[in-house]
């Protein structure tokens, strides 16, 4: 019954249990009688969160799984009487209040443990306030201070509602309170369908340091699948650095006294650090048949200005944040060739071609032909992929292959990619001996770090000797000292055209840096720059605006 005198009771508010499929109903009765609690939200618990060390229930079978709603209908109870005999004995009076006749036997009545009403609490009282957004939820946290907010993304809303649905018994052993486990933590992420990339370290650091390999084991699969469902994807992998050099037994080699735990210099930029969490990617590399290994790898894309490009995350590394660099250079060759019909004429190429990051960037630009150069079969198979998806022809040709280049017949034909899967230094001598059967090669990319030094003598003999052309250098260079670097730089090629001149019984030709693009920093005081290096002949000297020999146009 209800005392009319409550001053030595102690006050509850009731919450309702009822079966999902009236969650609704029961919310817009609550609503329309002023009844709802407005300070909490309506949430899903299993039935195994339904026992009386969270609960005093009307009942003596605990319900099944359900919707747990809180009202603003207050419960008195003696301190010297059991909850649930009361709740039990007022059961009749407290639905009398509600129009729910027709569902009254699926409703049960609970009132949380003073415990457990503080993880309830901890659970909704930020959610309560969260804001939804496209990106994630924005908090809002009050203190004496005064209000301040923080955007908190997908990801971080995803990981949190997982914490807040974890088995009560499993938040006593969490070291801190889920909202703070997340809240204090930094989400970042990176989405290539199918699959969620996170940042290094998440899941690493503090709080959650051991974590998910330990007491929260059992329950990392049903994360992994919220984290799918959430980002529509079907696999996750947690980003690791590229190491510097390779672990004994996968590079297939080891020092003469095969002591040495990492055995020789990652030429490759291969990411074998990169950790799988979820799904399937694929067959090891080793395995013998790799033309097998490439149909069952995870191949996962994504699409950077229009320029679609694939790769097998386990064995290609793939670098976002050469985006500006990229659409740099695609804008860079429409600047210094704004003629559409001459660069349809002319060849660019791409002597560390990867997946095709800047030679993709080159046939978009309009360039007839694209030759690449590429070790890794991984990265040559990725470079073929991407090229079909954008709908560009392409080839691969191994290493010591017979090649003969054709131009194109009509300008009906598509763009036309060749990767050569060798060692760039035979670059020369596959142009030098096609000169007369490719458009001439007017832009050579030369992008490795720390330095791509080695590719520069490459990169001056493969250029057209009778045409202005430019070579894109990519190296470190001392943050402090930007201009002197390049100098020095610009003192190398100079001395390096000499000696082609001199091999060649040619006038040298002009070198010259025509802009320093600082593209991000590489470590503590060294910035990642591309160097944009014109070559002219000596005849063209006197007038750089003097237009190539061209083919006549059509029609």
């Amino acid at each position: 019954m209800e005392h009319d005198d409550t001053r030595f009771q102690l006050l509850y508010y009731v919450h309702l249990i009822v079966p999902k499929i009236y969650t609704k109903s029961v919310q817009t009765n609550l609503d329309e009688r002023a009844l709802s609690d407005r300070n909490h939200k309506t949430t899903t618990l299993p039935s195994d969160s339904f026992n009386d060390q969270n609960f005093y229930l009307d009942a003596k079978e605990p319900p099944t799984e359900g919707s747990l709603i809180p009202t603003a209908i207050k419960f008195y109870c003696s301190p010297l009487l059991n909850v649930s005999t009361e709740l039990q004995d007022q059961r009749v009076s407290i639905l009398r209040k509600l129009d729910i006749e027709h569902i009254r036997p699926n409703v049960k009545l609970a009132v949380p443990t003073q415990k457990y009403q503080e993880e309830l609490d901890l659970m909704v009282r930020h959610l309560s306030v969260a804001k939804k957004t496209a990106s994630g939820l924005v908090i809002e946290e009050q203190s004496a201070s005064g209000t301040k907010a923080k955007t908190m993304n997908k990801l971080a809303a995803a990981v949190l509602t997982w914490l807040v649905n974890l088995p009560p018994s499993v938040h006593s052993i969490l070291p801190r309170r889920p909202y703070e486990m997340v809240y204090d933590s930094n989400w970042n992420y990176s989405v290539y369908p199918p699959m969620l990339l996170l940042a290094q370290g998440t899941f690493d650091r503090s709080p959650w340091t051991g974590l998910l390999d330990g007491q929260l084991q059992i329950y990392v699969g049903v994360l992994y699948k919220g984290l799918c469902d959430t980002f529509g994807v079907t696999h996750v992998a947690v980003n690791k650095a590229i190491p510097l050099r390779l672990e004994a037994g996968i590079s297939g080699h080891q020092d003469s006294d095969g002591t040495d735990e990492w055995s020789e210099p990652n030429i490759l930029r291969l990411p074998t650090q990169l950790k799988p969490l979820y799904g399937y990617f694929g067959l090891d590399a080793t395995f013998e048949s790799i033309h097998f290994s490439f149909e069952t790898a995870l191949w996962v894309s994504t699409n950077q200005y229009g320029i679609i490009q694939m790769w097998a995350p386990m064995h290609t590394m793939f670098s976002r944040g050469n985006i500006k660099e990229k659409t740099r250079v695609l804008e860079f060759t429409k600047e210094c060739m704004p003629d559409e019909y001459e660069r349809s004429r002319s060849t660019a190429v791409d002597l560390y071609a990867g997946i095709g990051y800047f030679s993709f960037f080159y046939a978009k630009a309009g360039f007839g032909l694209v030759l690449g150069w590429e070790l890794n079969e991984w990265s040559v198979q990725g470079f073929e992929r991407g090229a079909k998806a954008n709908g560009w022809d392409v080839r691969s040709v191994g290493d010591g292959a017979a090649w003969e280049g054709k131009p194109r017949k009509t300008d009906e034909e598509r763009q036309r990619l060749v990767v050569f899967q060798e060692d760039n230094l035979e670059a020369a001598k596959r142009v030098d001996s096609n000169r007369n059967q490719i458009p001439p090669v007017r832009h050579v990319n030369c992008g490795l770090l720390p330095t791509s030094y080695e590719s520069w003598p490459t990169a001056l003999r493969v250029l057209d000797p009778t045409q202005k052309g430019w070579i894109h250098a990519h190296l470190n260079i001392d943050s402090l000292d930007i201009d002197r670097g390049a100098g020095a730089i610009i003192t190398i090629f100079n001395s390096l055209e000499k000696s082609l001149a001199q091999q060649r019984n040619v006038p040298k030709r002009m070198i010259k840096c025509e802009h320093v693009s600082q593209v991000k920093t590489y470590a503590p005081y060294l910035m990642h720059c591309v160097l944009d290096i014109s070559v002219t002949p000596a005849t063209l000297h006197l007038d750089y605006r003097r237009p190539p020999q061209l083919p006549p146009r059509p029609g």
